[in-house]
């Protein structure tokens, strides 16, 4: 699935309501992750995040990849395959983190 959004990024939603986000009591773990290594490429709302990415098209491994992560961390074994190495250990950990 996360392959489709790279090679088509017209397909990437733009903005994810919080009921439809799995590990959604988690999220703000990621969205924090996310915004101090990538930036502000994430909007939060009152009852959903935005896609805001910097560059047009948006750049993969800066702000595709992280955002497919927050708002689908069941996708995570996907998203590693694609991740730099900064997005792996920042995943790497949070599920480290879910088994205490």
């Amino acid at each position: 699935m996360v392959k489709i959004f790279l090679t088509n990024t017209d397909k990437i939603p733009r903005v994810v309501e919080f009921k439809n986000i799995q590990e959604v009591e988690r999220m703000e773990e990621r969205f924090f992750d996310v915004q101090q290594f990538y930036g502000d490429i994430i909007g939060m709302n009152i009852d959903s995040v935005e896609f805001c990415p910097n560059n047009t098209p948006p750049e993969k491994n800066d702000e595709i990849l992280p955002w497919l992560w927050l708002i689908h961390p069941e996708w995570k074994d996907e998203i590693l395959e694609l991740a730099d190495s900064k997005l792996k250990e920042l995943i790497q950990e949070y599920l480290n983190d879910g088994l205490k």
